[in-house]
């Protein structure tokens, strides 16, 4: 895979709540380590988490990693939401490519859309076909549309789906009609692919009181497979499961001699009271590896999981979350050699009181 196929394929999905769009890592390199790799994690400048701010007024926050090594805050457009935001970038067309928001307006419930050329300045915000949701929506990109995962704003909390007619600037999209997955959840589902695959992944908690980690495929957004539980053998081995909203995002695993093999990955909250990060991993997204401690990091709120930056063909991963220890201020982290997680690192003075999303603009000559 070159690297404008790698960056093309890179654009297509958002990772839940949230996810996020990813590209390349510029800032990664392998080690050999007994003949296995080792990162040496960094995140990138240009990485971009959107937030609710810690206040009354809800307001959607940004702040972005400078290529002084300082996170830079500002406000993402006069908009508010009392769920975090999702965030994907398109692929360019016309030498434009628009970076979207989609989230939870604050009156109603109703979903929202606003769209930006470079992922800082967005625009006006507009309702996506009249929908509305109770828990923050997922976003991502299939074929020469965004489709759009959410929980059904009532009692039924049925997982919902819409496709956009179009692409384009917020103002001028048009939607379908939301449609039934078959499926249900009490949190927000994630989007991901696999690879360059065309199959699309949503991962969700079940909607009962075990909290089972589950993953649904479709190939056109339209049509849903059958769950299965994310388990080292499913139907089989008992399965994860989690307390809130999983993370899942497409990355290459590391292997040596090699640029890494497609994988997705999946970040939660583990379905106890230690509130510990776990992260998990699959090939083919069928058979899951067993959970690993993110560092011994812990949340309340769904974290974000993306891969870091753009820039090299070795993309790694980058986890954001609101820490749990009542200040709900604002961490990242990424791995080390091994199963390892560096210790979190305070993203600047900035708090949310919802869970955050990751993006990262890609510029349209990159991209393209």
């Amino acid at each position: 895979m070159n690297k404008r196929d790698f960056l093309k394929m890179s654009a297509r999905a958002a990772t839940l709540i949230p996810v996020a769009a990813f590209g390349a890592n510029r800032g990664l390199r392998y080690v050999a380590v007994d003949d296995e790799p080792m990162f040496l994690p960094s995140v990138d400048a240009g990485t971009t988490i959107y937030y609710v701010g810690d206040s009354g007024a809800d307001s959607l926050l940004l702040t972005q990693l400078n290529a002084s090594g300082v996170w830079a805050g500002s406000g993402a457009g006069g908009h508010s939401s009392p769920f975090g935001p999702t965030y994907v970038q398109a692929y360019p067309r016309d030498d434009v490519t628009n970076a979207y928001l989609a989230y939870v307006g604050v009156n109603g419930n109703e979903l929202l859309l606003t769209s930006s050329d470079d992922g800082i300045h967005f625009g006006s915000s507009y309702g996506i076909g009249g929908q509305s949701s109770k828990a923050g929506p997922a976003l991502a990109m299939i074929g020469d549309s965004l489709l759009l995962a959410y929980v059904a704003n009532n009692s039924s909390n049925d997982l919902l789906v819409t496709l956009s007619k179009n692409l384009t600037i917020a103002e001028d999209m048009q939607w379908g009609l939301d449609l039934r997955t078959g499926q249900s959840s009490k949190f927000s589902p994630s989007l991901s692919y696999l690879g360059e695959g065309d199959t699309i992944f949503m991962a969700y908690v079940a909607n009962n009181d075990g909290n089972a980690l589950l993953v649904s495929t479709s190939s056109d957004g339209t049509s849903w497979n059958a769950p299965t539980e994310v388990s080292t053998n499913p139907g089989k081995v008992a399965g994860q499961s989690s307390k809130t909203a999983p993370s899942l995002c497409s990355f290459l695993m590391p292997k040596s001699g090699t640029l890494g093999v497609p994988a997705l990955a999946m970040a939660y909250v583990a379905n106890n009271d230690s509130n510990q990060l776990l992260l998990t991993t699959s090939t083919d997204g069928y058979h899951w590896s067993n959970p690993i401690l993110v560092g011994g990091q812990s949340s309340e709120m769904a974290p974000a999981l993306s891969t870091n930056g753009g820039g090299s063909l070795n993309p790694g991963l980058v986890l954001a979350y609101v820490a749990s220890n009542g200040s709900n201020d604002l961490y990242v982290t990424t791995p080390g050699a091994g199963t390892t997680w560096s210790t979190g690192v305070r993203v600047g003075s900035y708090t949310s009181k919802a869970a955050p999303c990751i993006g990262y603009y890609i510029p349209p000559a990159v991209l393209k």
